[in-house]
């Protein structure tokens, strides 16, 4: 939250619109402490995971909400961030950059009666306390701050597609026998 906070810009991949699901993490150990009571699920694999589903820009909007800041974010492609930060860009492309949620039919049909507790913005709300509770959690990565200021500057710059043309000729190059 501290690029939040401090009215920074904060990056989104692709246009914000790819759909997420969350869980609390008092959510998913509730559900967890349930199962291990059950016994019914000993050996299985089960996905915890909530039914609700959110954008990534739901949920960057409502961070920005619940700390009483307005908006300041730049939509990236992900390979735009994986230019930048191949580091950063790797959990996107090979992850986050697609629409995500599981099937959670056998948790509900061992737990019928649960359900996550909290909503994302209770659940978030929580998270922000949880943080500004204690300074030694508000620690700033100089770095990541630098490569989010890297990848702010090229979306406002519109080095867009110098970016990519650099990418292609990286791949072109490096695939050279």
């Amino acid at each position: 939250p501290n690029r939040i906070i401090n009215d920074l810009h904060i990056v989104v991949h692709g246009d914000g619109c790819g759909i997420w699901t969350l869980l609390h993490a008092e959510d998913a150990a509730t559900a967890i402490m349930q199962l291990a009571i059950s016994n019914i699920s000993l050996g299985d694999i089960i996905n915890i995971v909530s039914d609700r589903r959110y954008t990534w820009l739901n949920i960057t909007s409502l961070l920005f909400l619940l700390l009483g800041k307005s908006e300041k974010i730049v939509f990236l492609p992900a390979i735009i961030i994986n230019t930048i930060s191949p580091y950063l860009g790797n959990g996107i492309i090979g992850h986050k950059m697609w629409n995500d949620f599981y099937d959670n039919k056998k948790l509900k049909s061992i737990l019928p009666n649960w359900v996550p507790s909290l909503s994302l913005e209770d659940g978030l709300r929580k998270s922000i306390n949880w943080y500004m509770a204690d300074t030694k959690r508000q620690h700033i990565s100089e770095e990541l701050d630098l490569l989010i200021n890297q990848m702010v500057h090229a979306a406002k710059q519109s080095d867009i597609k110098r970016l990519l043309y650099e990418k292609v000729s990286i791949h072109v190059v490096n695939n050279i026998p």
